[in-house]
């Protein structure tokens, strides 16, 4: 018997990997029957979910809503989990946490949760939202954490160890690859010559992503280095101000703002490195994305990033805030080509043998199964 699931969403901005993992899940389920729902801003014109399960032909349905709860809200959310007979509702968030918890009681569906991190800035979220969401993921049947540090939390927060199961995020090696063709196209769209070197990162430009560490950092390795291009693909509330802050230090010239886009692997393709300068990440998709696409990778070493790259195997590995590390290492990247196309061939086939995107959902839908 196929397993009904509801993947539940609050929207925020054009969101980021959960989205992902979300959607391409959903594509490619087999032994389940995936619908999706997100809680969007009725302000929200564009949305990349809504269009890729358009382009997918998903069972999607989007609850427009405003600030706070709605009744409404409820009402539809209700019925759309009659109509589909679900079994199991897949929240995503602290919203969705609290929202699944009651569906349980009213519906008699089974709640779970994939925590993908406690990243948000605003006191609610710090002081009041986390802490709840936390207590009430212990109540859970099932709770996936995108990293071991994300699962020692919610232990601590109460949650029976055996109701907490680590799943690192997964990426398609065949989606994110290396190619000539795409890379020279994508380096003329972006202006990069074949002697420039072009660093780059992915993610959306908020406080724990650490963008104004990586422009300073630049701005030293620049002078040193006049044919570096620093390229940051992403959107968020503090673009505008990193965009100044390229612009105060000099660099801007050298630098490529290109906001949210949707092409990720032609992106990463134009790269010759990749950097991470997180202060906080739970399990990245644009580390495993450049790692598969065969790039030098520097990050930070932090949530699942120790899993993810062996340090001096894969790629580089530096303490979080340390300027100086990641200086160093994208140093080292361009300096010795050799060392670090070595390590970017080991990233993928790293990527390819333990952290492709079918072999997650796997053990999701075993996951699934086992809750139904």
């Amino acid at each position: 018997m196929t397993v009904r699931v509801l993947e539940l969403r609050a929207a925020t901005g054009q969101g980021g990997g959960p989205e992902k993992t979300i959607s391409l899940g959903a594509a490619r389920a087999r032994r389940a029957q995936v619908s999706i729902c997100y809680l969007v801003p009725r302000s929200m014109e564009s949305f990349w979910p809504r269009e890729y399960a358009a382009a997918h032909s998903l069972d999607y349905t989007e609850i427009a809503e405003g600030s706070g709860f709605a009744l409404e809200t409820w009402r539809q959310l209700r019925g759309l989990v009659a109509s589909r007979g679900i079994q199991i509702v897949h929240a995503h968030d602290y919203k969705t946490d609290l929202l699944a918890f009651a569906l349980a009681r009213t519906d008699s569906v089974v709640p779970m949760s994939t925590a993908h991190g406690f990243t948000g800035h605003t006191w609610r979220e710090r002081a009041l939202y986390y802490p709840v969401e936390r207590r009430l993921l212990a109540t859970f049947s099932q709770v996936i954490a995108v990293s071991e540090e994300i699962r020692e939390q919610l232990i601590r927060a109460g949650a029976k160890p055996e109701r907490v199961e680590t799943l690192l995020n997964g990426v398609d090696p065949d989606d994110f690859c290396p190619d000539a063709v795409a890379r020279r196209g994508m380096r003329a769209e972006l202006d990069l010559t074949d002697s420039d070197f072009a660093l780059g990162t992915l993610g959306r430009i908020e406080p724990q992503k650490r963008i104004d560490q990586l422009i300073d950092g630049f701005c030293v390795l620049h002078r040193r280095h006049p044919t570096l291009r620093l390229v940051v693909a992403g959107d968020g509330s503090l673009r505008r101000a990193m965009i100044a802050r390229a612009r105060n230090a000099g660099v801007l010239e050298a630098c490529r703002f290109l906001g949210h886009r949707d092409d990720a692997a032609q992106v990463l393709r134009a790269l010759d490195a990749f950097v991470s300068t997180s202060d906080y990440e739970g399990s990245s998709n644009a580390l495993l994305e450049a790692m598969a696409t065969q790039l030098p990778v520097v990050a930070t070493r932090v949530g699942a990033a120790p899993a993810l790259i062996r340090h001096g195997v894969d790629g580089w590995l530096v303490p979080a805030g340390s300027a100086a590390g990641i200086r160093g290492a994208v140093t080292q990247v361009v300096m010795n080509r050799k060392l670090a196309g070595e390590r970017a061939r080991s990233a993928r086939d790293r990527v390819v043998s333990r952290f492709s995107f079918d072999r997650r959902l796997e053990r999701l839908e075993a996951i699934y199964e086992r809750l139904a």
